[in-house]
């Protein structure tokens, strides 16, 4: 038994260089672990 997340990424969000990326990402073991991004301000 698995965990499938989907991911929804957002950079320069609301201005005009704005991109999405998707990410489809499937845990197996409980301790499975991914990196999705960081956040800097």
């Amino acid at each position: 038994m698995g965990l499938t997340l989907k991911v929804t990424i957002f950079t320069n969000y609301g201005g005009e260089n704005e991109t999405k990326k998707v990410k489809i990402l499937r845990l197996d073991k409980k301790e499975d672990e991914f990196e999705v991004g960081k956040i800097k301000f």
